[in-house]
């Protein structure tokens, strides 16, 4: 069984009392309901972990592999024989991750795994004005910090 650990040390109770419910969340739910690969990008308290707890019910019945907070991994070398084994056993892999771990986790690991290579050219598309991206095939790069907390759907919530 896989253990949760939050950077928030909030009851499921608490982070359910504080949470507005989006679309970014009902949308990375399908994704891993479609056994797909997610990872949150941003900055320390962008939502990262928040989001992930909100999702635990979903990670628990896709059986995801988690890593809440890589930063706090020793070294980016387990992430991507973790990722690799979560793969192969057809379970998706979650991975919350400051934009500084990420690029060093991409510049040491992107050459021995797709999904990391995958990420790799997502990160180049995040923003587009003239060509829409390609649909993300194994994985998808979530940005928390590009997001506005002030749409109108927010607000009206």
């Amino acid at each position: 069984m896989t253990k949760y650990y939050y950077a928030d040390r909030l009851t499921p109770d608490e982070i359910d009392a504080i949470n507005v419910p989006t679309v970014l969340e009902e949308a990375v739910g399908k994704w891993l309901l479609a056994k797909k690969d997610v990872a949150l990008l941003g900055n320390p308290g962008d939502g990262k972990t928040h989001l992930f707890s909100r999702l635990r019910d979903v990670l628990k019945r896709v059986k995801a592999e988690v890593v809440l907070d890589a930063t706090a991994e020793k070294d980016y070398e387990r992430i991507a024989p973790r990722w690799k084994a979560a793969s192969a056993a057809k379970r998706p892999f979650c991975l919350a991750i400051n934009q500084g771990p990420m690029n060093q986790l991409l510049l040491e690991q992107a050459s021995r795994l797709p999904q990391l290579a995958e990420l790799t050219e997502q990160l180049r598309t995040l923003l587009y004005y003239d060509n829409v991206p390609p649909t993300p095939k194994r994985v998808i790069a979530v940005d928390l910090n590009l997001r506005s907390v002030l749409t109108p759907n927010i607000i009206r919530n």
